[in-house]
């Protein structure tokens, strides 16, 4: 269901269209697809406080836009900055144990 959903909101991006109303309300991002031969892994981290668990997400697509894989994990930060450096390792160290090339990371960085 996620990745349909996904799939769809990258179509609409691609095509120029306004991302559908079913995105969260403070995410105005557009997906840009990488070079091409290039894939990209989008990462993002969920925070809220140092007394809760983080949400680590991401998505891998090639130059066209197509999905390719995706995960998630949970982990510890004490701050927003140091959660979004934890996901972003946590998707490198995955990137690297699939012995992925070509690879352009981006974040929403929305620090």
């Amino acid at each position: 269901m996620l990745e349909g959903f996904i799939d769809t909101e990258v179509s609409l991006s691609m095509a120029g269209n306004k991302v559908s109303d079913l995105r969260h309300a403070h995410s105005s991002s557009i997906w840009i697809p990488p070079v091409h031969n290039m894939m990209k892994l989008n990462v993002k981290i969920s925070f809220t406080d140092c007394s809760t668990t983080i949400g680590v997400g991401f998505v891998l697509r090639n130059s066209v836009g197509s999905f390719l894989n995706a995960g998630t994990t949970s982990d510890h930060a004490g701050t927003a900055k140091e959660g979004e450096y934890t996901g972003i390792l946590v998707a490198v160290k995955w990137a690297k144990k699939q012995q992925l090339k070509n690879l352009e990371i981006e974040t929403d960085n929305s620090m």
